[in-house]
Formats: C-alpha cells, sequence, structure tokens
C-alpha cells in the first residue's frame, strides 16, 4: 500500500494546508480518497439549481408535443407549423430566462472551492456580486458569447480553443470581483511522505 499525497484547494480560512489523500490498497478498491465532502455536496446543490429547472420546464414543454406527434394526431402543416413557432418563442423567452438566471450563480462553485461557503451561501453571495458587477459581467457574457460563435464558425473545432479561454476569462472575474487571500499559508508534506511512492 501506498500513499499518494496533493494539496486540495485551500479554504480562505484555513490556516493550514489541506491534503487530499489517495491511498492504493487493492485492485477491488482501486483507490480510496479521504477528502471533506461538504465542497461536494454543496457543488450538487448548486449543480441541480441549474439542471432540474431545465429538466422540468423542457419536460413540460416537449413531451406532450412529442406524444401527440408519436400518436399519429391528426395535424396539418399549417398547426404543425404554428405549434413550432410557438415552441420557438416560448424557447427563446426560456433561454433568455435561463442564461440570467445562470448569469446569477457563475460565481457559486468558486465561492464554494475558495471561501468553502455552503450551497445557499454561496449562491446568494453570487447573485449579490453579480448585481454590484452587472455591467462588467454582462460584458464578459457577451464577449464568451461571441467566441462561442466563432468556434461554432470554426466548424466547432474552434471551440476547443475557445472553451479554456472563456473559463479563463470567468476566473479572472472572479478574482476581481473575490481577491485572493492575503496570505498563503501552504506547508508542503514532509519529505517521508515521499518515500513509499
Amino acid at each position: 500500500m501506498f500513499h499518494l499525497y496533493f494539496p486540495a484547494f485551500l479554504s480562505r480560512t484555513s490556516t493550514h494546508s489541506a491534503l487530499c489523500v489517495i491511498r492504493l490498497s487493492k485492485l477491488s478498491n482501486l483507490f480510496a480518497i479521504s477528502l471533506d465532502k461538504r465542497p461536494l455536496l454543496s457543488g450538487l446543490v448548486v449543480a441541480a439549481f441549474f439542471v432540474v429547472p431545465m429538466i422540468i420546464v423542457y419536460a413540460i414543454m416537449y413531451i406532450p408535443f412529442i406524444l401527440a406527434f408519436a400518436s399519429g394526431a391528426g395535424m396539418n402543416r399549417e398547426k404543425l407549423i404554428t405549434m413550432l413557432i410557438g415552441f420557438g418563442i416560448v424557447d427563446l423567452f426560456l433561454i433568455i430566462l435561463m442564461v440570467c438566471f445562470h448569469t446569477l450563480l457563475m460565481f457559486s462553485f468558486p465561492l464554494i472551492v475558495d471561501r468553502n461557503l455552503s450551497a445557499l451561501a454561496a449562491i446568494k453571495t453570487s447573485a449579490k456580486a453579480v448585481w454590484k458587477n452587472l455591467g462588467g459581467v454582462g460584458g464578459l457574457i457577451a464577449v464568451n458569447f461571441g467566441l462561442m460563435i466563432l468556434g461554432y464558425l470554426a466548424l466547432c473545432i474552434g471551440l476547443y480553443f475557445v472553451i479554456p479561454v472563456m473559463i479563463a476569462s470567468t476566473v479572472v472575474a472572479y478574482r476581481k470581483v473575490f481577491p485572493a487571500n492575503e496570505y498563503t499559508n501552504f506547508d508542503p508534506p514532509p519529505p517521508t511522505a515521499y518515500k513509499n511512492i
């Protein structure tokens, strides 16, 4: 059995380094990870705020349409076109609504990791920060949208170059809004920790 140590993301309030330990013990239990589960659970709660509303809205919207179409209900061309235009308008409205909602949550995940906040505290803090910096965040979303369109126009191959830039721009925006901790007290593990690797 050997241990592999690596630094985890440091909490703003911690005065010591956080280490994540991976122990390789048996082939059946390849990796046993011991780490703080609170950020993981908080991240899942925030992810649920992103995903669950979309699933509910699109299920309510599209399942009746698919069932009506699959059952062979007599729809002439005019009804079908009218229904598709109506779905397109509702889709456009929902896309704008979800982009606004997701923009309010854009700093939630970094706040959970960096500031060790709970899910609801991270959502509230992120929403307040976005409202106070609405012009800059709106500009960031517009630039990221433009980059995404350019990536699609490059036959989607450009997305491989654009997505890291979009993520990095969000990280820079997060650091502008939430400055880093004044001190980083990270003590690496002692040299004896590496002797069995």
